[in-house]
């Protein structure tokens, strides 16, 4: 059902889970009603009530898979995007390792061609071209295609679906390797995209999808992660179930450590493939010892997310009763989340420091706090900075060294309230 809500973004609410369209879902945790998160605001012009959209966690206890209820409609939220992943040094190595790691794996040369979806400012597709390997991005985000092509990776400002995978194939532009990182996660139609990653790939191609891991979530009690955009928080399992509805078959599962837990699954087409790997096996055997079809294997991550937002809103208020002056660092969805989650008044951490040219001047939604340059951040000379990116907490900090050594401290929430 749509939404009637004047103050929402188009969004719709369904009973079913996302892969098997299991009924019963079980409630895991609400956020309330969240501004988007990545939609920060033009200082510009004047701004009226945002929209607000309910953050719902379910958990489905037939195939495993934690997912929102309401679904903002994709053209709204990703058709001109602000998040460009070269600003991360720690999301430019790891793709460089990536490439490297795939090119020796498959043997890859160039006679391969390589599909990446949701391809971003062409981070990753980039270290392929250099390889003199064909490659494609598939970018739905017209501003961040375009600086991908500025950059030479050839990329086509579209949603990735059956139709475009059909397309491309009559084409003759079926893939050796499809990449697609950090994006099934974002996809509302799971299994549309499925269905077209299957018919892109070559017969002896292979699909690599990563994505954030639910068990490093629930470890790392990120739960400043859940927001619109991210649909699913995936274990192997529910993966792996949606891949063989496909006719895909996992061939390796390997964790990452980005964004606080991640997965690499590689998958071929199951039909001649041999038997599942034993390590497949044993990875999915101990998620099942691990509890993840019973709901309550999800109850103590709501009571830690209760305790964190209640001990950094008690840390924050004693930092200012004590007179220090707090600023940000990192205007990324996590500060959204945090910060509306928290409910505190807009000067209280202000302002917020990101390296993107295309945020700053801008407000965080909800709480409308400024977005500047590091450099005008560290003008005002905080005492405190509180770092919402926290999965590359290391990188800021290093970049922030001549303020540390000044007397600057750091302050990072997660995985639990921390000051430095």
């Amino acid at each position: 059902m749509a939404s009637s809500d004047p103050t929402a973004a188009p969004y719709t609410r369904s009973p079913n889970c996302r892969i098997c369209g299991h009924s019963e879902l079980a409630p895991v945790l609400s956020l309330g009603r969240q501004p988007l998160a990545n939609k920060v605001l033009k200082t510009s012009v004047a701004v009226g009530p945002e929209p607000r959209v309910p953050l719902d966690v379910v958990h489905c206890p037939h195939c495993s898979l934690v997912q929102l209820t309401a679904t903002v409609d994709p053209a709204h939220l990703f058709r001109h995007y602000l998040y460009f992943s070269s600003q991360a040094q720690t999301m430019l190595d790891h793709a460089r390792d990536m490439v490297t790691d795939l090119t020796q794996e498959l043997g890859l040369g160039p006679e391969h061609f390589v599909i990446e979806i949701a391809s971003n400012d062409g981070y990753l597709l980039r270290n392929f071209v250099q390889r003199g390997i064909p490659a494609l991005g598939i970018e739905p985000a017209r501003n961040i295609a375009a600086r991908a092509e500025a950059l030479g990776v050839s990329t086509l400002a579209e949603f990735f679906d059956m139709g475009l995978a059909r397309r491309l194939a009559t084409e003759g532009r079926r893939a050796d390797l499809i990449i697609a990182n950090n994006v099934i996660a974002h996809v509302a139609d799971l299994h549309g995209v499925m269905e077209g990653v299957r018919e892109l790939l070559k017969p002896s191609g292979v699909a690599v999808f990563e994505f954030q891991y639910i068990g490093g979530l629930i470890e790392t009690c990120a739960f400043d992660t859940i927001y619109h955009e991210h649909l699913c928080y995936f274990s192997a399992t529910a993966f792996e179930y949606l891949l063989r509805q496909h006719g895909l078959a996992a061939w390796a599962i390997t964790p990452q450590s980005t964004h606080g837990g991640s997965l690499r699954v590689h998958a071929v087409a199951a039909a001649g493939a041999p038997a599942s790997p034993k390590a497949v096996k044993d990875f999915l055997a101990g998620e099942r010892r691990a509890g993840i079809f019973d709901t309550s294997h999800y109850t103590g991550f709501a009571k830690r997310t209760d305790d964190i937002i209640r001990r950094s809103r008690e840390l924050l208020l004693r930092l200012r009763g004590e007179g220090l002056r707090m600023a940000g660092y990192a205007a990324a969805a996590k500060c959204t989340v945090m910060l509306n989650a928290l409910g505190l008044d807009a000067d209280t951490v202000t302002p917020i420091a990101d390296r993107s040219p295309y945020k700053q001047g801008h407000l965080i939604p909800g709480l409308r706090v400024p977005i500047v340059s590091p450099e005008a951040m560290l003008a005002q000379a905080p005492d405190v900075i509180v770092i919402f990116a926290w999965n590359i907490a290391a990188e800021i900090m290093e970049s922030l060294d001549d303020y540390r050594r000044g007397g600057g401290r750091f302050l990072v929430l997660i995985p639990e309230p921390r000051l430095t």
